[in-house]
């Protein structure tokens, strides 16, 4: 059950996205379609993106990028990525192993990555300033680890598979016809986020909570392509 009441709100999300996407088009009582033999045109881009959320209650810093192909300036598909790159440490974190012994673990690095697969709509793409919706939907990691600065690796406390799904609206602005700006809201869904640990009262404890990573984003997106007829 709790399975399901996590994926019911995101899954309402994404239809009313693609019921919207699709309404964009519908002005008349004639069959359309998305793809339309040899009217269609074909092209492509791709660029950086720098996202300012959220992880717990600090400012974060993600850093990524992706490409995608782009079927009559309108509709697109493709891949992302995207990483932390701002430093969020948890002081110390007293762990209790399988003999009851406590071990104590200080300036932890949290670490969150995620990919897969990226779609949208853009609305009036010929303006040089115009709407966009999209939407982006993979898996990621969140991890704990820290640093042995003396054998220079890394020891990892813990790994947490998730999920993501990230809806935008966004504002576009074309600069030339090979590259466009890209500025969007939008918020990031992180579920399964669920991996334990034994505290030092004995009791289990959740490393992080899903709403530490569950955050509105802020994005910019540099954008290199196929932007002109």
């Amino acid at each position: 059950m709790k399975k399901l009441n996590t994926w019911a709100p995101i899954a309402i999300i994404i239809f009313a996205m693609l019921y919207a996407v699709i309404s964009f088009g519908q002005n008349n009582n004639e069959t359309q379609y998305l793809l339309s033999g040899k009217d269609i045109k074909i092209s492509g881009f791709g660029g950086p993106s720098f996202t300012v959320s959220g992880i717990g209650n600090e400012v974060a810093l993600m850093t990524g990028g992706g490409g995608a192909v782009l079927f009559n300036q309108t509709f697109f598909a493709g891949l992302f990525g995207d990483g932390l790159s701002s430093i969020h440490q948890q002081p110390v974190i007293m762990i209790m192993n399988s003999t009851g012994a406590v071990n104590s673990y200080y300036n932890i690095n949290t670490n969150f990555g995620y990919g897969g697969i990226w779609l949208g709509y853009i609305h009036n793409p010929k303006k040089a300033v115009h709407f966009a919706v999209s939407a982006k939907l993979g898996a990621g990691l969140i991890s704990l680890s820290e640093s042995d600065y003396h054998i220079d690796h890394h020891d990892y406390l813990m790994t947490d598979p998730v999920f993501i799904i990230n809806p935008h609206a966004e504002l576009e602005l074309n600069l030339y016809r090979w590259f466009k700006i890209n500025l969007g809201v939008g918020y990031r869904f992180v579920g399964d986020v669920d991996q334990t640990y034994m505290n030092a009262a004995g009791f289990h404890q959740n490393y992080f909570d899903k709403n530490d990573f569950s955050k509105p984003e802020f994005t910019v997106g540099l954008l290199f392509g196929g932007f002109g007829k």
